[in-house]
């Protein structure tokens, strides 16, 4: 809960206009996830979606999004050296600690992105990870930042 609470907090700061959440994640109206979103969670549009992978490919084909899955390992891109366009609408999907993002909602990103870090670090903390790429775009005015966090959990 304190997870979700704090992810919908940075949403919320860095001017997303949405947090969307798997069916397993934790309820953002957990008393915990509520306290510690300091009352962002009633300032910003959150769903659940059973279906990640298709909610990402949705949202590519019909709103013009394009997908960014947060991932440790693999073919990535560094995400500081990603060039963000004004006019460019994303989602960023988040996967737990543990399980990271499930192969079939890497498949329908895009683009995979990880954060530099010291090699001998194997992962960030769910929460700092998104306030890292939700800052890719934190330069902008909020109004030109349409974003959404996506946060999938899954069984260890």
């Amino acid at each position: 809960p304190e997870n979700v609470g704090s992810l919908l907090r940075t949403a919320h700061c860095f001017g997303a206009d949405g947090v969307v959440l798997s069916p397993k994640c934790a309820s953002c109206w957990n008393q915990r996830a509520v306290r510690v979103s300091m009352g962002h969670v009633f300032q910003l549009p959150v769903y659940r979606c059973d279906d990640l992978a298709q909610y990402v490919l949705e949202a590519r084909a019909q709103d013009g999004f394009h997908a960014y899955a947060a991932v440790v390992q693999g073919e990535t891109e560094w995400l500081d050296l990603i060039e963000p366009d004004p006019d460019h609408k994303f989602v960023i999907v988040l996967g737990n600690e543990f399980a990271g993002v499930s192969e079939r909602v890497r498949g329908a990103c895009q683009t995979q992105l990880k954060i530099r870090m010291d090699p001998t670090t194997d992962s960030l903390n769910v929460y700092v990870a998104a306030v890292s790429y939700t800052h890719l775009r934190a330069h902008e005015t909020p109004e030109h930042l349409v974003c959404r966090l996506l946060l999938e959990k899954k069984k260890k």
